[in-house]
């Protein structure tokens, strides 16, 4: 029997085949999307999947305040961990520092500057487990120069040889000898790295014991039968036991908070986070548009069936005739159905196969397909069930319903009723389409925005070089001189930070004024001004033609001024003191211009700039004419060889800057493709409507031709009817679409105001390719001889 349904099934797919691939080739499209997208959602969504002590892992904290605004921060000192458990014994069951950082890694001739080098203490394994291919995980940090790679890291050093027991050289000071090699699990991690090594190299510094210095993220295992609440509230007398003369001294305090492991990953709003960050806006935006896509293949292939119920009724009269029931009428059109369906999961499971490295490219995502998986077997079939059951239903109940007199006379079967929902159906898929294209319109202008958007400074034609090595500090001064020789080379400064980077928050004694304030800070030499093309708007810039500045002298941005209470011109020549760096007050020797240091999702914040001697610094910021770039990048690093045996690290500034929007880029991207994907399948169902009215019509046409009407004429009958569904879709889709746009671009303290040409555009979008989807089987209509419709009258 059920071979008969398949048989009977496959011959009307191929009787009707011009229908049979507009079906398969939307629900293909609407697979093939869908699929990338579960893809995406499901990794991002197994984020930190698989550790033992999950529900008892947390984060821990710093709460601060720039003055009035609160705010977190993600890193810590190295004492808290031992504090916490030394002070609350029947709480915490253990604690964990990580220090992400970057490294150079040499092994034999190799050397390569590695971004994702992490150092944790012993007992890493233990909080986080992971998979290891080589190495026991219970001993695996134990020895203070143990190390542990990734498969890929492994194989970039040692090839196909074991790495066990091997020695690598970092920074040209540590020699750490691998004990593990680790599999990346499954779903994302807020912690990645390609190599761990043991945090013991790290106790030598002054810095690691200091309360104030912050660089560690430190994690805190609960037991059991802790509570996190109770423990957060014995916390801010904690701070008070081991900070209470610094808060004093300072006027300000901060506190600790407990964030749960579950929260790290799409949790944004920490300062100073070095931990990955999936981005929860991105997957739920791309979850809805997987549903939209389907729902919109779904009723495209609902129309195209039932736009197809007239030229089949006799057939269904003839098996009703023939003694057929309709429960196997209903198992026969479903049979198609599921045919048709089937067809398109495989169709679009290959599809996916074959172009997922050109769509990991497109997105800059790393997606991939395990054919040993079996979720994926279990969701191919979940998909054949449900979308075959879905989308053949509604015709199939309809069809089957049929009466055998009515059929076989040949009289219309389908009430006005079943119109109206035809054309509901149609209301939605363009409501959908039109929703989509207008958010990608919105999205792109607000990344037009934000790409020339004055910044308040200039980020072309600079390069910023990270110092990340003794080698070449030792050096600085004699290489910016060298550097500054050559004519193309503008400027060069050292820094703490750069424009879209780090900015430290410190508290500062004010003249005349009772309380601190934190402002964001950053240290700088003579030409950092300069070398951004920052402007002065009241006193001067630093300068080397006063010798006290690299210890003396500071500049506040306009924002700073105003909070303090001042004018620009005010500001000039008052003291303020860096409560932690500074033995003295400094002088305010001039007021810069307020500027975008961060991103402009953010306002601007106070700001002060300290002056420091040259040769110090994390980075070196350079300007350059822009005339000659790959020379000039050439010539400098020339010169870092000469001084530094480390590869040179560098980046330029508008570059990095546009990494601070890759999620709105990735966003804009993938509305861009699925919307498209959406619009196309949304054609085929306005295709599908015109094909049932226009078989339901082709009487009436006839006459009116015999009648005199004109081709244009007919024409226009035909595709007027189809107008008011695209403009009941606009009235759905618009409000829906400004209330997205509204809330998306909420998250940007700079933003672009809603244009209404973007609901215009895509209103116009819908209309040409509803008309363009009519029009061809309109003109095909009028193209009709009438006596080839009016014979059986």
């Amino acid at each position: 029997m059920i071979l008969n349904y398949i048989k009977i099934a496959l011959r009307n797919l191929w009787r009707h085949r011009f229908f049979t691939i507009i079906n398969i080739l939307g629900l293909t499209l609407a697979v093939t999307v869908s699929l990338v997208i579960y893809l995406f959602v499901s990794k991002e969504l197994n984020h930190d999947r698989g550790l033992a002590k999950k529900d008892n892992i947390y984060r821990l904290l710093r709460k601060a305040s720039l003055n009035t605004e609160d705010y977190l921060v993600g890193i810590t000192s190295g004492p808290f961990a031992a504090a916490l458990t030394n002070d609350f014994p029947q709480e915490v069951e253990q604690t964990l520092r990580v220090y992400p950082d970057r490294a150079l890694v040499r092994y034999e001739e190799q050397a390569f500057l590695e971004e994702n080098f992490m150092l944790a203490d012993s007992n890493f394994f233990d909080v986080f487990n992971y998979s290891f291919v080589a190495g026991n995980p219970i001993k695996a940090l134990k020895l203070p120069n143990s190390i542990v790679l990734t498969e890929q890291s492994a194989l970039k050093y040692f090839g196909e040889d074991d790495p066990m027991g091997k020695s690598l050289r970092v920074d040209d000071r540590f020699d750490f000898v691998v004990t593990g090699v680790v599999r990346p699990g499954p779903g994302r991690s807020h912690l990645t790295f390609d190599f761990l090594a043991n945090i013991a190299p790290l106790r030598n510094f002054n810095w690691f014991s200091d309360w104030w210095s912050n660089a560690l993220v430190t994690y805190v295992v609960l037991k059991d039968a802790a509570d996190p609440l109770t423990l957060e509230e014995q916390f801010p007398a904690f701070m008070d036991k081991y900070f209470g003369d610094d808060f004093i001294r300072s006027k300000n305090r901060i506190d600790l908070l407990l964030q749960p492991l579950e929260d790290i990953y799409f949790y944004y709003d920490v300062r100073y986070d070095p931990v990955a960050h999936g981005n929860e806006a991105t997957v739920l935006i791309l979850a809805m548009i997987g549903c939209f896509i389907i729902i919109i293949a779904c009723i495209n292939f609902t129309n195209l069936a039932t736009a197809k119920s007239m030229t089949r009724a006799r057939e269904v009269g003839i098996r009703k005739t023939l003694g057929s029931s309709r429960e196997r009428l209903i198992l026969q059109f479903l049979a198609e159905s599921y045919l048709i369906t089937l067809f398109a999961v495989v169709l679009g499971f290959m599809t996916v196969e074959l172009s997922l490295s050109a769509i990991n490219k497109l997105f800059e995502i790393d997606l991939y397909l395990s054919w040993l998986d079996q979720e994926l077997w279990l969701l191919a079939g979940g998909v054949v069930l449900i979308l075959g059951f879905l989308t053949g239903a509604y015709p199939a109940f309809l069809m089957s319903a049929f009466s055998p007199t009515t059929a076989l006379k040949g009289t219309s079967v389908s009430g006005r009723r079943k119109v109206s929902v035809r054309r509901i159906m149609v209301i939605i898929q363009f409501a959908i389409a039109i929703f989509l294209i207008t958010s990608t319109f919105v999205i792109g202008d607000q990344l037009e925005y934000l790409n020339k958007r004055n910044l308040g400074f200039d980020k072309e034609n600079v390069v910023l070089l990270a110092l990340n090595n003794a080698e070449i500090r030792e050096h600085l001064l004699t290489f910016k001189n060298e550097l500054e020789q050559n004519s193309a080379i503008l400027h060069t400064s050292g820094a703490t930070g750069e424009p879209g980077g780090f900015h430290d928050t410190m508290a500062h004694e004010i003249e005349g004024l009772e309380e601190n304030l934190r402002f964001r800070t950053v240290f700088a030499d003579f030409d950092y001004v300069k070398s951004l093309g920052i402007e002065v708007v009241a006193g001067r810039d630093f300068s080397r033609d006063y010798g006290t500045d690299a210890e003396n002298a500071v500049l506040l941005n306009e924002t700073a001024v105003r909070e303090i209470g001042w004018t620009p011109d005010e500001a000039i020549g008052k003291k303020i003191r860096n409560v932690f760096t500074d033995s003295i007050a400094r002088t305010i020797t001039g007021v810069v211009r307020d500027y975008h240091f961060a991103s402009l999702k953010t306002e601007v914040e106070p700001l002060i700039i300290s002056a420091m001697e040259p040769g110090n610094g994390a980075l070196m910021v350079i300007r350059f004419t822009g005339n000659s770039t790959r020379e000039t990048m050439a010539f400098i690093e020339q010169k870092w060889k000469a001084f530094s045996s480390y590869p040179m690290a560098s980046r330029f500034l508008d570059s990095s800057l546009d990494r601070l929007y890759d999620n709105e880029r990735l966003q804009a991207r993938l509305f861009g493709a699925f919307s498209s994907v959406a619009v196309l399948v949304a054609c085929l169902g306005i295709f599908g409507l015109a094909s049932f009215v226009i078989v339901e019509r082709s009487r009436e046409m006839g006459i009116r031709k015999v009648l005199g009407a004109t081709v244009v004429q007919i024409t226009m009958l035909l595709t007027g009817g189809f107008i008011a569904p695209v403009l009941i879709a606009n009235l759905l889709a618009i409000p829906l679409s400004w209330y997205f746009s509204h809330s998306w671009l909420s998250s940007f303290a700079y933003r672009t105001g809603i244009s209404w040409a973007a609901f215009a555009f895509a209103a116009c979008i819908a209309a040409m390719l509803a008309f363009l989807s009519v029009i061809f089987q309109s003109l095909k209509t009028t193209r009709t001889n009438p006596v080839d419709v009016l014979k059986e009258e």
